[in-house]
Protein backbone atom coordinates (compact mmCIF):
# COMPACT_ATOMS: atom_id res chain seq x y z
CA UNK A 1 0.00 0.00 0.00
CA UNK A 2 1.18 3.01 -1.02
CA UNK A 3 2.45 5.62 2.32
CA UNK A 4 0.90 8.97 2.90
CA UNK A 5 3.77 11.17 4.89
CA UNK A 6 3.00 13.81 6.76
CA UNK A 7 5.88 15.51 7.03
CA UNK A 8 6.65 18.20 10.45
CA UNK A 9 7.88 21.48 10.61
CA UNK A 10 10.14 23.39 12.68
CA UNK A 11 9.16 26.91 11.43
CA UNK A 12 5.91 26.94 13.37
CA UNK A 13 2.16 28.05 12.55
CA UNK A 14 -0.92 27.16 14.15
CA UNK A 15 -4.46 27.42 12.90
CA UNK A 16 -7.13 29.10 14.79
CA UNK A 17 -10.60 28.53 13.18
CA UNK A 18 -13.10 31.47 13.43
CA UNK A 19 -16.76 31.02 15.53
CA UNK A 20 -19.91 31.98 14.99
CA UNK A 21 -20.16 34.94 17.65
CA UNK A 22 -23.64 34.25 19.13
CA UNK A 23 -23.36 30.28 19.18
CA UNK A 24 -20.02 28.63 18.56
CA UNK A 25 -21.13 27.53 14.98
CA UNK A 26 -18.72 27.22 12.58
CA UNK A 27 -18.80 28.66 8.98
CA UNK A 28 -21.01 26.11 6.56
CA UNK A 29 -18.33 25.56 3.77
CA UNK A 30 -19.52 25.99 0.37
CA UNK A 31 -16.52 24.04 -1.19
CA UNK A 32 -15.17 20.95 0.63
CA UNK A 33 -11.62 19.87 0.16
CA UNK A 34 -11.90 15.73 -0.81
CA UNK A 35 -9.20 13.11 -2.47
CA UNK A 36 -10.18 11.73 -5.14
CA UNK A 37 -7.74 8.89 -6.15
CA UNK A 38 -4.31 10.47 -6.25
CA UNK A 39 -5.11 14.21 -6.66
CA UNK A 40 -7.38 16.87 -4.19
CA UNK A 41 -10.91 18.19 -5.87
CA UNK A 42 -13.13 20.69 -4.73
CA UNK A 43 -17.17 19.50 -4.26
CA UNK A 44 -19.92 21.29 -3.12
CA UNK A 45 -22.72 20.34 -0.11
CA UNK A 46 -24.64 17.64 -2.79
CA UNK A 47 -21.03 16.05 -3.88
CA UNK A 48 -21.02 18.01 -6.86
CA UNK A 49 -17.88 18.56 -8.58
CA UNK A 50 -16.70 22.33 -8.74
CA UNK A 51 -13.35 21.95 -8.75
CA UNK A 52 -11.74 19.15 -11.18
CA UNK A 53 -8.77 16.90 -9.59
CA UNK A 54 -5.84 18.36 -9.97
CA UNK A 55 -4.00 19.50 -6.57
CA UNK A 56 -1.23 17.45 -4.70
CA UNK A 57 -2.52 18.64 -0.89
CA UNK A 58 -5.69 21.07 -0.77
CA UNK A 59 -7.28 22.78 2.10
CA UNK A 60 -9.92 24.49 3.23
CA UNK A 61 -11.16 27.92 1.88
CA UNK A 62 -9.79 30.87 4.44
CA UNK A 63 -11.06 34.55 3.67
CA UNK A 64 -11.81 33.76 0.07
CA UNK A 65 -8.71 31.80 -0.87
CA UNK A 66 -7.40 28.37 -0.47
CA UNK A 67 -3.99 26.90 -0.22
CA UNK A 68 -2.77 24.42 -2.33
CA UNK A 69 0.05 22.68 -3.67
CA UNK A 70 0.95 21.37 -6.86
CA UNK A 71 3.29 18.61 -7.33
CA UNK A 72 6.59 18.76 -10.03
CA UNK A 73 10.41 18.58 -9.99
CA UNK A 74 9.85 21.20 -7.12
CA UNK A 75 6.52 21.28 -5.31
CA UNK A 76 5.06 24.28 -4.72
CA UNK A 77 2.26 26.17 -2.66
CA UNK A 78 -0.18 28.41 -3.80
CA UNK A 79 -3.47 30.02 -3.63
CA UNK A 80 -6.61 29.58 -5.53
CA UNK A 81 -9.85 31.22 -5.60
CA UNK A 82 -13.19 29.33 -5.44
CA UNK A 83 -13.34 29.08 -9.36
CA UNK A 84 -10.38 27.19 -9.17
CA UNK A 85 -8.43 29.72 -10.96
CA UNK A 86 -4.46 30.50 -8.77
CA UNK A 87 -4.61 34.05 -7.71
CA UNK A 88 -1.46 33.89 -6.10
CA UNK A 89 0.56 31.78 -8.33
CA UNK A 90 2.47 28.44 -7.14
CA UNK A 91 6.25 29.70 -6.32
CA UNK A 92 6.28 29.20 -2.61
CA UNK A 93 8.40 26.29 -0.66
CA UNK A 94 6.41 27.37 2.18
CA UNK A 95 3.03 29.05 3.21
CA UNK A 96 0.52 29.45 5.48
CA UNK A 97 -3.09 30.26 5.43
CA UNK A 98 -4.21 33.75 5.02
CA UNK A 99 -5.49 35.30 8.67
CA UNK A 100 -6.84 38.91 9.26
CA UNK A 101 -5.70 39.32 4.97
CA UNK A 102 -1.99 38.04 5.49
CA UNK A 103 -0.25 34.76 5.15
CA UNK A 104 3.41 33.81 5.69
CA UNK A 105 5.65 32.56 3.31
CA UNK A 106 8.89 31.40 2.06
CA UNK A 107 10.32 30.98 -1.62
CA UNK A 108 12.79 28.45 -0.46
CA UNK A 109 14.38 26.15 2.36
CA UNK A 110 16.41 28.57 3.44
CA UNK A 111 14.69 32.01 2.71
CA UNK A 112 13.34 34.36 5.24
CA UNK A 113 10.05 34.27 6.43
CA UNK A 114 7.69 36.68 4.97
CA UNK A 115 4.31 38.09 5.29
CA UNK A 116 2.32 38.37 2.18
CA UNK A 117 -1.12 40.09 1.84
CA UNK A 118 -4.24 38.52 -0.81
CA UNK A 119 -2.83 40.54 -3.62
CA UNK A 120 0.46 38.30 -3.14
CA UNK A 121 2.18 41.63 -2.59
CA UNK A 122 5.00 41.94 -0.29
CA UNK A 123 4.55 43.29 3.03
CA UNK A 124 7.54 42.71 5.38
CA UNK A 125 9.85 39.34 6.13
CA UNK A 126 11.78 38.52 9.62
CA UNK A 127 15.00 37.31 9.03
CA UNK A 128 15.67 36.20 12.86
CA UNK A 129 11.86 34.52 13.11
CA UNK A 130 12.66 30.58 13.26
CA UNK A 131 8.85 30.10 14.38
CA UNK A 132 6.08 31.85 13.90
CA UNK A 133 1.86 32.06 14.09
CA UNK A 134 -0.74 33.34 12.17
CA UNK A 135 -1.95 37.08 12.72
CA UNK A 136 -5.04 37.32 15.29
CA UNK A 137 -6.36 40.87 16.68
CA UNK A 138 -3.58 42.30 14.50
CA UNK A 139 -0.66 40.62 16.19
CA UNK A 140 1.26 37.68 15.34
CA UNK A 141 3.77 35.67 17.48
CA UNK A 142 7.17 35.14 16.26
CA UNK A 143 10.59 33.03 18.06
CA UNK A 144 13.58 33.64 17.87
CA UNK A 145 16.36 30.40 18.55
CA UNK A 146 19.36 31.14 20.57
CA UNK A 147 22.69 28.82 20.03
CA UNK A 148 21.86 26.84 22.47
CA UNK A 149 18.61 25.98 21.09
CA UNK A 150 16.16 27.83 23.42
CA UNK A 151 13.24 29.55 22.08
CA UNK A 152 12.02 33.28 22.72
CA UNK A 153 8.67 33.91 21.67
CA UNK A 154 7.43 37.91 21.02
CA UNK A 155 4.81 39.67 18.54
CA UNK A 156 4.69 41.64 15.55
CA UNK A 157 2.20 43.73 14.05
CA UNK A 158 0.84 43.90 10.51
CA UNK A 159 3.85 46.12 9.55
CA UNK A 160 6.55 44.00 11.18
CA UNK A 161 7.37 45.98 13.80
CA UNK A 162 8.14 44.53 16.89
CA UNK A 163 5.57 45.37 19.32
CA UNK A 164 6.49 43.05 22.09
CA UNK A 165 10.09 41.87 22.49
CA UNK A 166 10.83 38.31 22.20
CA UNK A 167 10.82 36.83 26.06
CA UNK A 168 8.34 33.87 26.60
CA UNK A 169 9.13 29.97 26.46
CA UNK A 170 5.85 29.71 24.68
CA UNK A 171 2.58 31.51 23.54
CA UNK A 172 -0.64 31.35 22.25
CA UNK A 173 -2.88 33.68 20.38
CA UNK A 174 -4.19 36.46 21.65
CA UNK A 175 -7.74 36.81 21.86
CA UNK A 176 -10.28 39.30 23.54
CA UNK A 177 -7.08 41.09 24.10
CA UNK A 178 -5.43 38.47 25.62
CA UNK A 179 -2.66 35.86 25.38
CA UNK A 180 -1.70 32.79 27.69
CA UNK A 181 2.24 32.31 28.08
CA UNK A 182 5.01 30.81 29.34
CA UNK A 183 7.88 31.59 31.58
CA UNK A 184 10.32 29.73 31.91
CA UNK A 185 9.94 27.62 34.50
CA UNK A 186 6.75 26.14 32.30
CA UNK A 187 4.20 28.21 34.15
CA UNK A 188 1.43 30.01 32.06
CA UNK A 189 -0.32 33.47 32.72
CA UNK A 190 -1.62 35.82 30.74
CA UNK A 191 -0.49 39.33 29.26
CA UNK A 192 -2.20 41.92 27.26
CA UNK A 193 -1.51 43.91 24.06
CA UNK A 194 1.41 45.75 25.19
CA UNK A 195 3.33 42.89 26.95
CA UNK A 196 2.29 43.58 30.49
CA UNK A 197 1.29 40.27 32.93
CA UNK A 198 -2.18 40.89 33.84
CA UNK A 199 -2.83 37.47 35.05
CA UNK A 200 -0.09 35.56 37.36
CA UNK A 201 2.39 32.78 36.33
CA UNK A 202 0.46 29.96 37.96
CA UNK A 203 -1.26 27.24 35.28
CA UNK A 204 0.46 24.63 33.92
CA UNK A 205 -1.32 25.00 30.36
CA UNK A 206 -3.73 27.45 29.77
CA UNK A 207 -5.46 28.31 26.78
CA UNK A 208 -7.24 31.50 25.06
CA UNK A 209 -10.48 33.29 25.93
CA UNK A 210 -13.95 33.03 24.59
CA UNK A 211 -16.83 35.24 25.94
CA UNK A 212 -14.49 36.27 28.70
CA UNK A 213 -13.33 32.48 30.31
CA UNK A 214 -10.10 30.63 29.62
CA UNK A 215 -9.27 26.75 30.08
CA UNK A 216 -6.69 26.72 32.65
CA UNK A 217 -4.95 23.18 33.62
CA UNK A 218 -3.32 22.90 37.57
CA UNK A 219 -1.86 20.09 38.05
CA UNK A 220 -3.23 17.13 35.94
CA UNK A 221 -6.94 18.59 36.15
CA UNK A 222 -8.53 21.50 33.97
CA UNK A 223 -11.02 24.02 35.29
CA UNK A 224 -12.09 27.57 34.10
CA UNK A 225 -11.44 31.05 34.93
CA UNK A 226 -12.45 34.25 34.02
CA UNK A 227 -10.26 37.94 33.14
CA UNK A 228 -9.45 38.55 36.36
CA UNK A 229 -8.04 34.87 36.68
CA UNK A 230 -10.80 33.95 39.24
CA UNK A 231 -11.97 30.51 39.09
CA UNK A 232 -15.78 30.09 37.76
CA UNK A 233 -15.19 26.64 38.53
CA UNK A 234 -11.89 24.91 40.08
CA UNK A 235 -9.82 22.52 38.57
CA UNK A 236 -12.22 18.91 38.48
CA UNK A 237 -11.86 17.54 35.20
CA UNK A 238 -9.49 15.64 33.01
CA UNK A 239 -9.69 17.32 29.82
CA UNK A 240 -12.13 20.54 28.60
CA UNK A 241 -13.00 21.44 25.44
CA UNK A 242 -15.29 24.54 24.62
CA UNK A 243 -18.51 24.23 23.58
CA UNK A 244 -20.37 27.71 23.11
CA UNK A 245 -22.08 27.94 26.83
CA UNK A 246 -20.91 24.24 27.67
CA UNK A 247 -18.08 22.41 27.95
CA UNK A 248 -16.99 18.91 26.49
CA UNK A 249 -15.30 17.70 29.13
CA UNK A 250 -13.51 14.49 30.01
CA UNK A 251 -13.83 12.28 33.24
CA UNK A 252 -12.69 9.03 34.06
CA UNK A 253 -11.28 8.39 30.74
CA UNK A 254 -15.18 9.29 29.98
CA UNK A 255 -16.77 12.00 27.75
CA UNK A 256 -19.35 14.13 29.00
CA UNK A 257 -21.22 17.79 28.56
CA UNK A 258 -21.22 20.04 31.59
CA UNK A 259 -22.65 23.79 31.90
CA UNK A 260 -20.76 27.04 31.81
CA UNK A 261 -20.55 26.46 36.34
CA UNK A 262 -19.07 23.29 35.58
CA UNK A 263 -22.30 21.40 36.31
CA UNK A 264 -22.35 18.19 34.25
CA UNK A 265 -25.88 17.81 32.06
CA UNK A 266 -24.94 14.79 29.72
CA UNK A 267 -23.08 12.24 31.81
CA UNK A 268 -19.66 11.52 30.94
CA UNK A 269 -20.13 7.63 29.08
CA UNK A 270 -18.75 8.02 25.63
CA UNK A 271 -14.91 6.42 24.68
CA UNK A 272 -14.56 10.09 22.46
CA UNK A 273 -16.60 12.95 21.54
CA UNK A 274 -16.62 16.24 19.68
CA UNK A 275 -18.54 19.24 20.22
CA UNK A 276 -21.64 20.32 19.42
CA UNK A 277 -20.32 23.43 17.95
CA UNK A 278 -23.67 25.45 17.68
CA UNK A 279 -25.69 22.01 16.34
CA UNK A 280 -28.50 20.14 18.07
CA UNK A 281 -26.37 16.76 17.42
CA UNK A 282 -22.84 15.99 18.59
CA UNK A 283 -20.52 13.27 17.65
CA UNK A 284 -19.79 10.69 20.17
CA UNK A 285 -18.20 7.50 20.43
CA UNK A 286 -19.15 4.10 21.86
CA UNK A 287 -18.32 0.42 21.64
CA UNK A 288 -15.40 1.41 18.59
CA UNK A 289 -18.30 2.90 16.64
CA UNK A 290 -19.22 7.08 16.05
CA UNK A 291 -23.07 8.14 16.47
CA UNK A 292 -24.79 11.35 17.37
CA UNK A 293 -26.57 12.37 20.15
CA UNK A 294 -28.61 14.97 21.21
CA UNK A 295 -28.40 17.96 24.41
CA UNK A 296 -29.77 15.38 25.98
CA UNK A 297 -27.89 13.17 25.78
CA UNK A 298 -30.02 10.66 23.64
CA UNK A 299 -28.97 9.15 21.24
CA UNK A 300 -30.48 10.06 17.53
CA UNK A 301 -28.11 8.14 15.40
CA UNK A 302 -26.67 5.24 16.27
CA UNK A 303 -23.31 4.55 16.42
CA UNK A 304 -22.20 2.72 12.94
CA UNK A 305 -19.32 4.97 11.74
CA UNK A 306 -15.51 4.70 11.82
CA UNK A 307 -15.22 8.04 12.60
CA UNK A 308 -18.12 10.90 12.73
CA UNK A 309 -17.37 15.25 12.70
CA UNK A 310 -19.80 17.77 14.09
CA UNK A 311 -22.27 18.98 11.46
CA UNK A 312 -21.23 21.85 8.93
CA UNK A 313 -24.76 23.36 8.23
CA UNK A 314 -27.05 20.04 7.01
CA UNK A 315 -23.79 17.29 6.50
CA UNK A 316 -21.65 15.96 8.85
CA UNK A 317 -18.31 14.23 7.41
CA UNK A 318 -18.04 10.65 8.42
CA UNK A 319 -15.67 7.74 7.65
CA UNK A 320 -17.78 4.26 6.66
CA UNK A 321 -15.56 1.11 5.10
CA UNK A 322 -12.65 3.09 4.37
CA UNK A 323 -13.93 5.77 2.92
CA UNK A 324 -15.09 9.01 3.61
CA UNK A 325 -18.31 10.66 2.89
CA UNK A 326 -21.12 12.51 4.07
CA UNK A 327 -24.79 12.15 6.12
CA UNK A 328 -27.74 14.66 6.58
CA UNK A 329 -29.10 15.29 9.83
CA UNK A 330 -31.06 11.76 9.61
CA UNK A 331 -28.50 9.57 9.25
CA UNK A 332 -28.38 8.74 6.19
CA UNK A 333 -26.06 9.40 3.23
CA UNK A 334 -26.16 12.56 0.94
CA UNK A 335 -22.86 11.83 -0.57
CA UNK A 336 -22.01 8.19 -0.23
CA UNK A 337 -18.50 7.26 0.77
CA UNK A 338 -16.21 7.44 -2.27
CA UNK A 339 -13.31 9.98 -0.81
CA UNK A 340 -10.01 7.95 -0.10
CA UNK A 341 -8.89 10.69 2.16
CA UNK A 342 -9.75 14.46 2.81
CA UNK A 343 -6.75 16.84 4.43
CA UNK A 344 -6.01 17.20 7.98
CA UNK A 345 -7.11 21.43 7.40
CA UNK A 346 -10.52 19.80 6.49
CA UNK A 347 -10.96 17.74 9.86
CA UNK A 348 -9.51 20.82 12.04
CA UNK A 349 -12.04 22.89 10.54
CA UNK A 350 -14.51 20.92 11.14
CA UNK A 351 -13.65 19.42 15.08
CA UNK A 352 -11.66 21.72 16.43
CA UNK A 353 -12.29 25.74 16.39
CA UNK A 354 -10.57 26.56 19.60
CA UNK A 355 -7.16 24.57 18.24
CA UNK A 356 -5.01 27.50 19.68
CA UNK A 357 -3.76 25.16 22.26
CA UNK A 358 -1.51 24.11 19.63
CA UNK A 359 0.80 27.33 19.69
CA UNK A 360 1.39 25.59 23.32
CA UNK A 361 3.76 22.76 21.60
CA UNK A 362 7.02 23.00 19.71
CA UNK A 363 5.14 21.13 17.03
CA UNK A 364 2.71 21.33 14.41
CA UNK A 365 -0.66 19.10 13.21
CA UNK A 366 0.59 17.67 9.98
CA UNK A 367 -0.74 18.10 6.64
CA UNK A 368 -2.56 21.39 5.10
CA UNK A 369 0.23 24.17 4.56
CA UNK A 370 2.44 22.68 7.20
CA UNK A 371 3.21 19.90 4.95
CA UNK A 372 6.96 21.04 4.70
CA UNK A 373 9.70 18.25 5.52
CA UNK A 374 12.41 20.89 7.06
CA UNK A 375 15.68 19.58 9.49
CA UNK A 376 15.87 21.02 12.92
CA UNK A 377 18.84 23.25 13.28
CA UNK A 378 20.05 22.13 16.68
CA UNK A 379 18.42 20.22 19.44
CA UNK A 380 19.98 21.16 23.06
CA UNK A 381 21.86 19.01 24.80
CA UNK A 382 19.90 17.28 27.60
CA UNK A 383 17.46 18.48 26.72
CA UNK A 384 13.63 17.43 24.24
CA UNK A 385 11.75 19.19 21.92
CA UNK A 386 8.29 18.19 21.90
CA UNK A 387 5.85 17.93 18.81
CA UNK A 388 2.23 17.50 18.45
CA UNK A 389 0.46 15.80 15.29
CA UNK A 390 -3.01 14.76 15.10
CA UNK A 391 -3.49 10.72 14.42
CA UNK A 392 -6.78 9.76 13.47
CA UNK A 393 -8.18 5.71 15.09
CA UNK A 394 -7.31 2.84 13.31
CA UNK A 395 -4.96 4.09 11.16
CA UNK A 396 -1.40 2.57 11.38
CA UNK A 397 1.20 4.92 11.61
CA UNK A 398 5.11 5.18 11.94
CA UNK A 399 7.09 7.91 13.46
CA UNK A 400 10.79 8.24 12.39
CA UNK A 401 13.31 10.45 14.51
CA UNK A 402 16.54 10.89 12.13
CA UNK A 403 19.90 12.37 12.87
CA UNK A 404 23.64 12.09 11.18
CA UNK A 405 25.00 14.35 14.37
CA UNK A 406 23.47 12.04 17.19
CA UNK A 407 22.06 8.74 18.69
CA UNK A 408 18.12 9.70 18.57
CA UNK A 409 14.98 8.98 20.77
CA UNK A 410 11.65 9.33 20.74
CA UNK A 411 8.63 8.73 23.44
CA UNK A 412 5.00 9.33 22.31
CA UNK A 413 2.43 9.95 24.44
CA UNK A 414 -1.21 11.01 24.37
CA UNK A 415 -2.79 14.48 24.78
CA UNK A 416 -2.51 14.80 28.12
CA UNK A 417 0.73 13.56 28.11
CA UNK A 418 0.47 9.91 29.74
CA UNK A 419 3.03 7.66 28.41
CA UNK A 420 2.77 5.14 25.24
CA UNK A 421 5.47 4.37 23.85
CA UNK A 422 9.27 5.22 23.20
CA UNK A 423 12.21 4.21 20.97
CA UNK A 424 16.13 3.99 20.80
CA UNK A 425 17.45 2.37 17.87
CA UNK A 426 14.33 1.01 15.91
CA UNK A 427 15.47 2.69 12.58
CA UNK A 428 18.61 2.71 10.67
CA UNK A 429 21.41 2.87 12.29
CA UNK A 430 20.96 5.12 15.07
CA UNK A 431 18.22 5.89 14.01
CA UNK A 432 14.50 6.33 16.12
CA UNK A 433 11.54 4.43 14.85
CA UNK A 434 7.97 3.78 16.47
CA UNK A 435 4.63 2.12 14.98
CA UNK A 436 1.37 3.35 16.12
CA UNK A 437 -2.12 2.36 15.44
CA UNK A 438 -4.22 4.57 18.03
CA UNK A 439 -7.56 3.71 19.56
CA UNK A 440 -9.01 7.48 19.62
CA UNK A 441 -8.70 10.12 17.01
CA UNK A 442 -6.77 12.53 18.57
CA UNK A 443 -3.58 15.22 18.92
CA UNK A 444 -0.52 12.70 20.37
CA UNK A 445 2.72 14.57 21.76
CA UNK A 446 6.23 13.68 20.67
CA UNK A 447 9.03 13.86 22.81
CA UNK A 448 12.35 14.04 20.65
CA UNK A 449 15.56 14.06 22.25
CA UNK A 450 19.50 12.89 22.13
CA UNK A 451 20.16 9.56 23.89
CA UNK A 452 23.30 10.94 24.61
CA UNK A 453 22.48 13.88 26.99
CA UNK A 454 25.69 15.50 26.35
CA UNK A 455 25.27 15.53 22.50
CA UNK A 456 23.20 17.75 20.16
CA UNK A 457 23.11 18.85 16.88
CA UNK A 458 20.27 18.44 13.67
CA UNK A 459 17.25 16.06 13.43
CA UNK A 460 14.10 15.21 11.40
CA UNK A 461 10.69 14.38 12.11
CA UNK A 462 8.46 12.34 9.74
CA UNK A 463 5.29 10.69 10.67
CA UNK A 464 3.65 8.45 7.70
CA UNK A 465 0.94 6.65 7.75
CA UNK A 466 1.21 2.93 6.26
Amino acid sequence: MKSKVFLLVVFFVSFLFSCSPNKGQIEQLKLIPVKSGELFQYIDSEGKIVINPQFAYASVFKEGLALVKIDGDRPLWGFISPNGKFEINAQYYFASDFSEGLAWVMQDYDSPPSVINKKGEFVFSMPDAKRFNVFKEGLAAFAIIDEEGTSRWGFVDKTGKIIINPQFASVGFFREKKCAVMNEEGKWGYIDKEGRLTINYQFDSALGFEKGRAIVKSGDQYGVIDKDGKYVFNPQFSSIIADGNSYLIEQNGKWGWSDKTGKIFINPQFTSAFPFLGNNLAPVESNGKFGFVDKNGKLIINPQFEVAYPFNGKISLVKSSGKYGFINLQGLFAINPQFEDVPINLINYLSVPNIDYLSNTFGLIPGGSLQVNRRVEKIKSGEFDKWSVYLEAGKNYQIDMMSDDFDTIIVLLDNKENYINEDDDGGSGSNSRLRFRPNVSSIYVIYAASYNKEATGGYSIQVQER
